[in-house]
C-alpha cells in the first residue's frame, strides 16, 4: 500500500500494525491544524496589508492638511512658523 501526503510518497508500510495507524492519525491531525493556522495567517496578512495601505493613504492626506495649515499660518503670520519642529510635526514655543 502506498501514502501520500502532499506529493510525499511512503511505501512498505505495515497498515495492520496499530501504531502505524495511530501514527496516521495524529501526522493528519498536526496537518489539518497547520493548514489552519496557514489559512489563518493568510486571511491576517491580507487584512494588514490593507491597513497598511489605508494609513499610506491617511499619512498623504494629512500631510497635505498640514501643508494647507502651514501656508494659513504663513498668510496670518506674514512668515514661516518659528521654531524646531519635533517629530510629532509641532512647532516648539520657545
Amino acid at each position: 500500500m502506498v501514502f501520500m501526503i502532499a506529493g510525499l510518497n511512503i511505501e512498505g508500510i505495515d497498515w495492520s500494525n496499530p501504531d502505524v495507524n495511530k501514527l496516521v492519525d495524529i501526522l493528519g491531525e498536526k496537518f489539518k491544524q497547520i493548514s489552519h493556522e496557514r489559512d489563518s495567517l493568510r486571511k491576517e496578512v491580507v487584512k494588514l496589508k490593507d491597513d497598511y495601505s489605508n494609513l499610506k493613504d491617511e499619512n498623504l492626506q494629512l500631510k497635505g492638511e498640514v501643508e494647507a495649515l502651514t501656508k494659513k499660518i504663513e498668510g496670518i503670520v506674514g512668515r514661516k512658523p518659528r521654531g524646531k519642529r519635533s517629530k510629532s510635526g509641532k512647532y516648539s514655543t520657545r
